[in-house]
């Protein structure tokens, strides 16, 4: 209740604000309210037992919109998103492991879905006669899943979340490959730092954990971990490089340090599974959901058939993962939807493909129905499919105990 009455307050303020001539001189009134309605729609949305991430890509819609934030207001309030996208992508980076990586079982599982979606969305895009370079690309995209959205639920697998990040690291691997071969690698994914920028790095990396060992209080690590949060900050703007890649980057050279002391660090969750329906809802909102309203029915026969073969794809994947390595298939089914990491992938490769006229939308259109498709309405239909699971499985054991 308490929450609901913070969220109304701030609802209030920013719309007695958004009245005022000087509105977007005085952007960090927004802030609050925009931390905090995302946030509301997901903890109502996991109480109704409907997918939390769905509350991030409602506030954004509703906020866009509605107009009640101004787009004028959303430039000044970057450094704000881009340190809560640092500490999300720190988390991430220090959740992975050299345990994960070098899990046969786990590799080959998702080996197996990101194949299978790859193949998939590459036969069933062909249709759309797409330049071949640029359907691959695409196809590289569908392996991506939504880690993000794991930290939202509380009764995530133990095998789940180090699936979706071994996918999304499979899937950016060969994007980065296809590339590479084009002789295009320089050019797409440019590569700012210079020779002592890694040596700066690694001796970073080194204070950070010796610190981090010296400091026995959980508010001082917590100081500590903010700081390097505003460092990653700092040093992304200074070599003008991605924030959120930067710190997945920083988190798993930390968690690569800390081997069987991973479980201190791990500090950083409960804060990141605050910020992330914050960080959804920001970047959304950047895309303009607005323009949903000027796709054609080509761009959305595009989206929902891209979202239909890489669910397929990946629901193949998942039941040939289960049939090889026995993880249950109810574990798997999370992997089927996209989150922030797909979509900023998609609209890096679409705005690569300028001259596809095809694939030309106002503003991030596209980058705005391919999230809101594979991560607002792939959840709801995974939540059905794991239901029905759920009702077989109990069938059959009733069926199995009467015929004992």
């Amino acid at each position: 209740m308490r929450i609901f009455f913070l969220c109304f307050f701030l609802g209030t303020l920013v719309w007695f604000f958004h009245q005022t001539p000087d509105a977007a001189a005085n952007p960090t009134v927004y802030i609050g309210f925009l931390l905090v309605f995302p946030s509301v729609l997901a903890r109502v949305l996991a109480t109704l037992r409907m997918p939390p991430s769905l509350g991030a890509f409602i506030a954004a819609i509703f906020l866009s919109f509605s107009g009640l934030i101004p787009r004028a207001v959303l430039e000044p309030l970057l450094p704000y998103s881009s340190l809560a996208i640092i500490w999300v992508g720190l988390h991430l980076g220090l959740s992975c492991s050299t345990i994960q990586i070098r899990n046969p079982r786990l590799l080959l599982a998702a080996g197996l879905v990101v194949l299978a979606s790859l193949l998939t969305t590459f036969s069933i895009l062909l249709v759309f006669d797409l330049p071949l370079d640029l359907t691959l690309q695409i196809s590289c995209l569908a392996g991506f899943s939504a880690p993000l959205f794991f930290l939202l639920n509380e009764k995530k697998t133990a095998e789940a979340y180090p699936l979706s990040l071994l996918t999304s690291l499979f899937s950016f691997s060969l994007l980065a490959l296809v590339h590479l071969v084009e002789g295009r690698i320089q050019e797409v994914f440019p590569n700012p730092f210079q020779r002592w920028d890694y040596l700066i790095f690694m001796v970073a990396i080194e204070l950070v954990v010796l610190s981090f060992r010296q400091i026995r209080t959980r508010p001082g690590r917590y100081i500590l971990l903010g700081l390097t949060t505003c460092l990653i900050l700092l040093a992304a703007w200074i070599r003008n490089f991605s924030p959120f890649t930067l710190s997945l980057m920083t988190g798993f050279a930390l968690s690569l340090r800390f081997h069987t002391q991973r479980g201190d660090i791990q500090i950083t969750q409960v804060l990141a599974a605050f910020l992330v329906p914050f960080v959804l809802a920001d970047f959304v909102l950047r895309l303009e959901p607005v323009g949903l309203l000027s796709l054609t029915s080509g761009h959305w026969q595009f989206l929902v058939l891209y979202t239909l073969a890489m669910a397929g794809g990946k629901f193949v994947g998942t039941l040939l993962t289960t049939r090889v390595t026995g993880i249950p298939l109810q574990n798997q089914l999370p992997l089927l939807q996209q989150g922030l990491i797909a979509g900023v992938m998609f609209d890096f490769t679409l705005s690569t493909s300028m001259f596809t006229p095809f694939l030309q939308a106002p503003g991030h259109a596209l980058t705005v129905g391919m999230m809101v498709l594979t991560g607002g309405c792939l959840p709801i239909f995974s939540l059905v499919l794991q239901w029905g699971i759920k009702k077989i499985k109990t069938g059959y054991i009733r069926a199995s105990a009467r015929t004992t």
